[in-house]
């Protein structure tokens, strides 16, 4: 038998303690207010929210337009083969000028070609645009093209298991050399060869890894010296503008140790 739900996203405002305080209510009293929004993901299969919770890096197959979240990943086109620099100006001018399929979230069901062209200005900050499910060795940045660049290529290769790293699979960015609006995304080669991996610092080696967006960290950071909150408070908090399985640890931070050790970074 298949039980539907109806999906509801809670923002709660938790009573927030000190951080030494031990705890989500701490001397605030419990929750004081609560607003809620309807999610975009209504009447799903209980077995696909479960997997969400139990595992952001698990996803719904089959959607090549990705929604949720506050933003839509659309693929924008697709290419075998690494983009000449007239390919790449016409792509970047189309979109600048209205035209072509502009994403506003980053993809995560992605197929090798894959181009997407994401909306800086809808992310939290632009950083966040090297951000995906996968885990990448950056291979370098230059000028594109060599002759009169109008851009900057960033190069990233995939990383396997025991430090090891393939150009088997690998990912292309191309952004404005200023004041750029937009990102061009080009994946390439085979996804499958990818295999979720654990953190290099972690015990476990069957906790998979997710990367965390550099805006979400900055916001951490940013809250250190807030003594009237904990790393519970600011943890619960983000959980709760997640939107989609794939936004936790994303979107949200993983968990919160990495709350604290933000905290002890700043």
């Amino acid at each position: 038998m298949v039980v539907v739900v109806e999906v509801r996203v809670v923002v709660a405002r938790w009573g927030g303690g000190r951080r030494g305080g031990g705890g989500d209510g701490g001397d605030g009293g419990g929750e004081t207010r609560h607003e809620q929004h309807a999610s975009p993901y209504t009447h799903l299969e209980l077995d696909e929210i479960v997997r969400w919770i139990e595992d952001a890096t698990k996803v719904p197959h089959g959607r090549k337009r990705q929604s949720g979240g506050g933003g839509t990943a659309v693929v924008h086109s697709n290419q075998k083969e690494p983009l000449a620099a007239q390919i790449v100006d016409d792509i970047m001018g189309a979109c600048e000028a209205g035209q072509g399929k502009v994403s506003t979230d980053m993809p995560f069901n992605i197929s090798g070609g894959d181009i997407y062209v994401v909306a800086l200005d809808s992310l939290a900050m632009k950083k966040d645009v090297s951000v995906d499910k996968y885990m990448w060795v950056n291979d370098g940045r230059r000028r594109f093209p060599k002759k009169k660049p109008t851009m900057f290529k960033s190069f990233f290769k995939i990383k396997l298991v025991e430090n090891q790293h393939s150009k088997s699979f690998q990912k292309h960015i191309y952004e404005r050399l200023e004041n750029g609006k937009f990102a061009i995304i080009h994946y390439l080669g085979d996804p499958t060869i990818y295999t979720p991996l654990a953190h290099g610092n972690s015990k476990s080696k069957e906790t998979v890894f997710i990367r965390t967006n550099p805006s979400v960290i900055e916001h951490i950071k940013s809250r250190a010296d807030d003594e009237t909150v904990s790393a519970n408070f600011i943890d619960k908090e983000l959980k709760c503008k997640a939107e989609k399985g794939t936004d936790f640890g994303v979107k949200t931070a993983r968990n919160v140790r990495q709350v604290k050790k933000s905290f002890i970074q700043k």
